[in-house]
């Protein structure tokens, strides 16, 4: 009874669907479906088809819209039934498939068509190849239907390769999947004949979807490891072993078709699984099979699990069909046993272990190991020309193999290379591949800062990294990190001792390999703690084996033939003031110029040595103490190098061993062995010419230290300053480089104090001048009246008869000429002098003092180097002194003359560092040189200033980037503070202001403008009235007046109210005034 009340209420839907074909009815007729009960559905299906299936007998007049209503409507009534006569399969089947694309013209078709109306299609295909039930489907898989079934195949394939959008191409890959009963377990009948008609169609499955699982990436990683499950599943299903037996024993099973036995034409379509084609077909696979197994590399995690899943699935079920293959299927497995991603590397090792399992019951094939071993070999005889020849993709894809392999044989590497065969071949092969590229001229060029009141300090506190490695023959960062795991699972799973052997041999025979061999050594040591190995468990190594094994590195790493190469061209160091003999070159080596390759090569390997150092402190921790006594020295060598990669990797060394060691930084690690290395300095200094760097040594403790380095030093710090004195003509470059750090370094340790205090009132003072001028520029201008004039001039003219010396009684007795005053003042600055000869200088004043003594000597030197390293030292020396003016004035009285011939020196930049130093002294002394600036300075500045200034009148932007550029701005910069600090006199303002006023121009450079205009800032603290004067000389924007008849009119040089190049600028100086 329900299934009549159920027709009754579709019969009028039905009806008036089949009268008229629109979306809303077709909408009423999938509601009223979908609201019946699924029994009563199925006795009605074919009823309910009918009105939907005469639809799309004509679907160009329907148009897509509703084709696809129709189409969704079918879907929900397939998903909702199932089909049971063959007759309706067949007709639903080939009306889709026509409707997709004809036999002949499918393409065309399928461009007609929108991309939702394909998606609908395909999910209707899907739904009625899956609710079929399995009498329809026996019939289904037979000759007579399989060109239905081919058409099919083809449109889904085309499908999935050719559309863009995604839900489609994953739609047509499903469908494959259930034409071929992939979706769900079939019995065994159904599965020998799916197999059997697949097999006709396995050639365009199989490279179809080999191009959409080789495709471009931007298709998403969905679309491709969809595609992997599916050319999975689908060629299994063809190849799968057990299946193919059955096969065979069975051969005449499809002579009982009809259509098959009289020779129909669909005969000729049908593929027979005989041994000769499961053979070829196996060849065809395999060229297929050697593209898929390139895509291991893959981003994506996805990808690489559905690779595993694919291999195992071949390894397990396909062994013998596709034997050839095998080793394919195994290096997927092997390059993934250490991935990245847990869920990877556990499915990679448990197929393996399947694998395994399987071929040790059966017996029939090889062992696994065997295997592995085998292939590590050949994969290491070709590895040097892979990495040579092949793109990257394909070097990563090896290395990840080659990587693979070492893992999976785990302690069994051990065994593999006591074969000398296979370990020569290994080693070969890393050397090769591991080459560093050392053309970049950079290597060399590089050098550390010699000039700075910083030096190497910062370096130690901002942790830099390790210089970075440049390969020749890749570039990509993920190929390094991967030669470091090999390299490390090596050191792990290997004898060390065994390899280390053999890796210094390979050190020591050659130097073209010697850096590469160094490299690989530093990785396998630090391998044997564990460290980027992939392993589930660790295991303990021999902790006194690994000791003995890093002291015999650090023996021959230190030895002088190799750590002390050189790093410079002996030219090079003659130009910087250094001996004769190059500090770089290790003594007995030939001089001359070496070769740019050579000094490059030279500076990695060092890094490398270095690295290799900071590598073994992390593998012994705390028990590397014990080797500090023989690395700590050459370690702080290597940190005063001029060479920039030298140094960082020696302080980064440093840092990895205070860690390790475990110390509070390299400055702790540093004083606490700090007696051992001022004996070493002390004994090398006496023998000087044999060991060049000792000072190297104590110039970069004290970058490194902090104030209590100086109890130990003290008396070294003396056998410099002696050494200096005896050798100055040849060493004074090095010395004086020493002497510049511990300057530096106790500037730093014991900051001054009255500098600080100077720099917040000159802050305080601009504030307070731009204040002014601000409340001027609101205000309006100040009115002055006659009285204040005339108190002025009879102010002036009494002060003028002073300084000639015209002194009236009246004058005597004022307080200003006061005798007893004058004397109890004298009185007083006697008894502080007193006081201050008893105080007892601090000790690191009295090493400033002796280095200064010094520093007046070498200041004449013909090395413009040497001359700026000098002025720097004497700078940072002032600084430090000044908060003593009983020790800092003497000093600076007798390093003036040295330090004013600077200012007529040939080269540029050492005028410009001059300047810098005289400014740094009028701030630690005050007025004190204010007579010598104007005698013996400011002559020669304005000479510079006015010969710069018809130079920078005419250039363009290039100019900025010329040190002439620089030299007058830091001139201008300057002037104006130093003749605020020194109190000028009117006249020295006037000859300064005029030499500034020319670069008030609009055709000066801009920065030029702004440094002069911050001059004069200053300049009008000193004298407003004459700066005022000044400046309506250069531009007057009206004719100024007298404030009384009785004098006479000002006559100004410029035109009253004509702009002229200096307009823009001396106005908004004279807002200020």
């Amino acid at each position: 009874m329900s299934t009549n009340e159920a027709f009754d209420r579709l019969r009028p839907v039905c009806v008036q669907l089949t009268r008229k074909q629109t979306t809303e009815n077709v909408e009423a007729l999938r509601q009223a479906v979908m609201s019946e009960r699924q029994e009563d559905l199925q006795n009605l299906q074919e009823y309910v088809l009918f009105p939907l299936r005469f639809s799309l007998k004509q679907p160009k007049q329907l148009g897509q819209d509703l084709c696809k209503n129709v189409v969704d409507c079918m879907v929900a009534i397939f998903e909702w039934t199932s089909i049971s006569r063959l007759e309706m399969f067949q007709d639903v089947f080939t009306m889709l498939c026509l409707l997709i694309g004809l036999p002949m013209d499918d393409e065309k078709r399928a461009f007609e068509m929108s991309e939702e109306m394909k998606l609908s299609v395909v999910q209707c295909l899907t739904a009625i190849v899956k609710n079929a039930q399995d009498s329809v489907l026996e019939q289904v898989y037979s000759v007579s239907f399989l060109p239905p079934l081919g058409h099919a195949v083809s449109i889904l394939l085309g499908l999935a390769e050719n559309e863009k959008l995604r839900q489609l191409r994953l739609a047509a890959m499903e469908a494959l999947l259930a034409l071929g009963q992939c979706h769900r377990k079939v019995s065994q009948g159904l599965v020998a004949k799916v197999g059997d008609i697949f097999s006709s169609f396995l050639p365009g499955v199989s490279m179809s979807l080999c191009k959409v699982i080789t495709g471009d990436l931007k298709q998403g990683t969905a679309v491709t490891v969809c595609a992997i499950q599916a050319w999975t599943k689908l060629v299994s299903m063809v190849m799968n072993d057990t299946v193919l037996e059955k096969c065979q024993k069975n051969k005449q099973k499809t002579k009982s078709d009809p259509q098959v036995e009289h020779g129909g034409p669909s005969r000729r379509l049908v593929v027979e699984r005989t041994p000769e084609w499961i053979k070829a077909t196996a060849e065809k696979i395999g060229v297929l099979v050697k593209r898929i197994v390139a895509m291991v590399t893959h981003s994506s995690w996805k990808v690489r699990l559905a690779l595993v899943e694919w291999a195992e699935t071949f390894l397990v079920q396909c062994p013998k069909s596709l034997e050839a293959s095998i080793p394919l299927f195994l290096e997927v497995l092997v390059s993934l046993v250490g991935d990245d991603y847990a869920n990877v590397a556990r499915r990679s090792k448990h197929a393996l272990e399947t694998f395994t399992t399987l071929n040790t019951e059966s017996g029939g094939s090889r062992q696994l190991v065997e295997l592995l071993e085998e292939n590590l070999h050949s994969m290491a005889t070709v590895l040097p020309r892979i990495m040579r020849t092949a793109g990257d993709t394909k070097k990563l894809s090896t290395l990840t193999l080659l990587s693979g392999y070492l893992t999976l044989l785990g302690p069994k590497v051990a065994s593999l290379l006591q074969s000398y065969q296979h370990l020569n071949k290994l080693a070969l092969a890393l050397v090769q591949v591991l080459e560093l590229d050392c053309t970049d001229v950079r290597i060399v060029e590089e050098r550390t800062s010699l000039i700075g009141p910083t030096g190497m300090l910062n370096m130690a506190e901002n942790l830099p990294l390790r210089p970075k490695k440049h390969f020749k023959h890749f570039h990509e960062d993920r190929i390094h990190e991967e030669l470091i795991i090999i390299c490390r699972t090596l050191g792990y799973y290997g004898d060390i001792t065994l390899l280390v052997d053999h890796f210094l041999d390979t050190f020591h025979q050659t130097a073209l390999y010697r850096k590469q061999a160094a490299l690989v050594i530093n990785e396998m040591v630090l391998g044997t703690t564990g460290v980027g190995v992939a392993v589930d468990v660790m295991t303990s190594k021999n902790s006194e084996e690994i000791e003995d094994v890093i002291k015999s590195l650090i023996e021959d790493y230190l030895s002088p033939s190799i750590f002390n190469l050189a790093t410079s061209n002996q030219s090079d160091a003659s130009s910087r003031g250094n001996s004769s003999h190059d500090w770089t070159i290790p003594q007995g080596q030939e001089s001359g110029s070496i070769l740019l390759a050579n000094l490059n090569s030279n500076i990695v390997l060092i890094c490398q040595l270095l690295e290799g150092i900071g590598m073994f402190s992390k593998v012994l921790k705390k028990r590397f103490r014990y080797l500090l006594v023989d690395v700590l020295y050459p370690i702080l060598e290597k940190l005063g190098s001029e060479n920039s990669m030298v140094t960082q990797a020696a302080g980064v060394t440093l840092m990895e061993i205070a860690a390790s060691c475990e110390y509070r930084s390299i400055g702790d690690l540093i004083c606490q062995n700090a007696d051992y290395l001022v004996n070493a300095i002390s004994l090398k200094l006496r023998h000087l010419s044999q060991n060049p760097d000792a000072p190297l040594v104590l110039q970069a403790m004290l970058q490194c230290c902090t104030a209590d380095i100086m109890n130990h030093v003290d008396d070294t710090i003396q056998e410099i300053l002696r050494s200096l004195d005896q050798y100055h003509d040849v060493k004074a470059m090095q010395f004086m480089r020493v002497l510049h750090a511990l300057v530096c370094a106790i500037k730093q340790w014991y900051p001054c104090q009255k500098v600080q205090v100077k720099e917040k009132d000159v802050a305080c003072k601009i504030r307070d001048t731009k204040t002014s001028a601000a409340d001027k520029s609101l205000y309006g201008k100040e009115t002055v009246s006659c009285d204040q004039i005339r108190d002025f001039f009879i102010d002036y003219h009494k002060q003028k008869k002073i300084a000639e010396g015209h002194v009236t009684p009246d004058d005597i007795g004022s307080s200003e000429f006061d005798p007893g005053v004058g004397q109890n003042d004298l009185d007083n600055d006697n008894t502080m002098d007193e006081t201050d000869e008893k105080k007892k200088v601090p000790k690191h004043v009295d090493i400033i003092i002796q280095i200064l003594e010094r520093c007046k000597h070498i200041l004449s030197s013909n090395l413009p180097r040497l001359r700026l390293l000098v002025l720097d030292v004497i700078g940072c020396g002032c600084q430090t002194l000044a908060d003593h003016e009983n020790e800092l004035l003497p000093m600076i009285h007798k390093l003036w003359p040295s330090v004013v011939q600077r200012f007529s020196d040939k080269e540029e930049l050492v005028i410009l560092k001059a300047f810098e130093i005289l400014c740094v002294m009028a701030d630690a002394s005050g007025d004190f040189i204010r007579q010598r600036v104007s005698k013996d300075v400011f002559p020669k500045l304005v000479a510079i200033l006015n010969r710069q200034a018809a130079v920078s009148l005419k250039t363009g932007q290039s100019y900025k980037y010329t040190v002439g550029f620089k030299l007058q701005k830091i001139i201008l910069s300057g002037i104006g503070p130093l003749c605020t600090r020194l109190d000028v006199s009117e006249n020295d303002c006037d000859r300064i202001s005029t030499a500034c006023v020319q670069y008030l121009s609009v055709r000066q450079p801009k920065p030029l403008q702004e440094a002069a205009l911050r001059a004069f800032y200053s300049f009008i603290e000193v004298d407003p009235d004459l700066i005022w004067l000044k400046l309506n000389d250069v531009y007057c924007e009206a004719p100024l007046s007298a404030p009384h008849p009785c004098f006479k009119d000002i006559k100004m040089a410029a035109n009253p109210g004509k702009r002229n190049e200096f307009t823009d600028n001396v106005q908004k100086l004279l807002e200020l005034l």
